[in-house]
């Protein structure tokens, strides 16, 4: 995937480095880069507090389905009568 990495910056996509710029380049052009809704969403007690929360994975895809850019796991609670995220990790593929 390295080879694509001047691509994503040319484009506004990512920042040399690697930060996602967002849905909209710098430029204010629409970034052709797409967030999936959550892959998969389990429900388990994480804190072990007797009250399930919500494991969710999701991936960022570029151009093409094949593009796999980044990776998104966290974790949500359901607090305050809305579901916030309370835990976040990320990878990013663009090296």
């Amino acid at each position: 995937f390295k080879g694509k990495k001047a691509f994503y910056l040319e484009h506004q996509i990512y920042k040399a480095d690697g930060t996602y710029i967002g849905d909209q380049g710098e430029s204010g052009t629409p970034n052709e880069i797409f967030g999936y809704p959550f892959g998969s969403l389990e429900a388990q007690d994480v804190d072990g507090d007797g009250i399930s929360e919500l494991l969710g994975s999701q991936r960022l895809i570029g151009v093409n389905n094949i593009e796999r850019l980044s990776h998104v796991d966290s974790v949500l609670s359901y607090k305050e009568g809305k579901w916030q995220c309370v835990e976040a990790s990320y990878r990013t593929y663009i090296r």
